[in-house]
């Protein structure tokens, strides 16, 4: 079963362990891959999204 998550950045920052000013599209795609989920991230200045589907 996959999981999802929609984290705000502060919440992607828990999630993730990546301090925010330390947030990069590479940080964030290996943490996504670490996870093993579904990540949509929400973020209003930077304006991106990150999203994965995991196979079963």
């Amino acid at each position: 079963m996959s999981r999802d998550f929609t984290p705000h950045l502060k919440e992607w920052e828990r999630l993730s362990g990546i301090p925010i000013e330390e947030q990069t599209y590479e940080r964030n795609r290996e943490a996504v891959d670490r996870l093993g989920a579904t990540v949509v991230l929400k973020n209003m200045v930077l304006k991106f999204s990150l999203k994965m589907k995991t196979l079963n």
